[in-house]
């Protein structure tokens, strides 16, 4: 959105640079609802990740109408591009269609009710959920993404540390900002604008516990190099075996001009 706002003067090249590549995703939140939870007949709980026009399902035991239940389906990425040109109830027919495919049911073809919210569209915000960067972004740019400018501050959700795009990261970007204003202001210490978010005391954060084997299998990037050096060494050995006579013969005449050397 800064692209969208006249500075005078003018934001510095880099930042300016940044502001052009940090454009948002692509999404479209539908709810869809039906008369019965007729998914959690066959055990079902209404949460799915699939590939496809919807992406993620989440059962929302909240968002009732009437007593009716509400499946709530994300078109994200290539789903909410491909089909944001159709009509809304274009898009609601075929949303309930992959759903009587995930639940095995064509009850799933009888919504009585669909509302649904195109992020693209917002003219303020351009996309969503998150903001996103192409390879060599962070490296190149994202260093001035929080850095002031006379008397401008940068908060927003994309400036977080942790869940940067989402709500929480837009609380910690602005507290953060808040405090960098009263650090120039002179009413804090420097040492006081970063400040961790302090425990919920009624919903204190609990570890995944992993199995040991799970802990300790190698990473994919770890997995990936092993290969690579495993087979790197495995290929000069090899090379090494088949030329094995070329490399004796090669070691007996130079041991033959050697010999003849102290000869002489």
């Amino acid at each position: 959105m800064l692209t969208k706002i006249n500075f005078t003067p003018k934001l510095p090249a880099l930042r300016n640079q940044l502001d052009q590549r940090y454009p948002m995703g692509a999404v479209i939140k539908t709810t869809i609802y039906y008369e019965r939870p007729f998914w959690k007949d066959s055990g079902f709980s209404g949460s799915v990740l699939a590939d496809g026009i919807i992406s993620e399902i989440r059962y929302d035991g909240k968002a009732t109408i009437e007593n009716w239940h509400a499946l709530v389906g994300f078109m994200s990425g290539d789903g909410a591009k491909d089909h944001c040109h159709l009509t809304k109830e274009q898009r609601r027919d075929l949303i309930a269609q992959r759903y009587a495919v995930i639940f095995k049911t064509d009850e799933a073809l009888k919504p009585v009710y669909y509302v649904e919210k195109n992020w693209m569209e917002e003219p303020f915000i351009g996309g969503g959920y998150v903001g996103y960067t192409p390879p060599g972004v962070i490296t190149k740019y994202c260093r001035v993404i929080r850095e002031p400018i006379g008397r401008i501050f940068f908060a927003g959700t994309e400036t977080a540390t942790k869940w940067s795009g989402y709500m929480d990261g837009a609380v910690q970007a602005g507290e953060r900002a808040a405090r960098e204003i009263l650090y120039a202001m002179g009413k804090i210490n420097k040492d006081e604008i970063w400040q961790e978010e302090p425990e919920a005391q009624d919903m204190p954060a609990r570890p995944f516990e992993e199995p040991l084997v799970k802990k300790h299998l190698p990473s994919l990037s770890g997995f990936l190099k092993y290969v690579g050096g495993s087979f790197l060494i495995t290929a000069i050995g090899g090379a090494l075996w088949i030329k094995r006579d070329a490399f004796i013969q090669t070691s007996v005449n130079l041991g033959a001009q050697q010999f003849l050397k102290l000869l002489q």
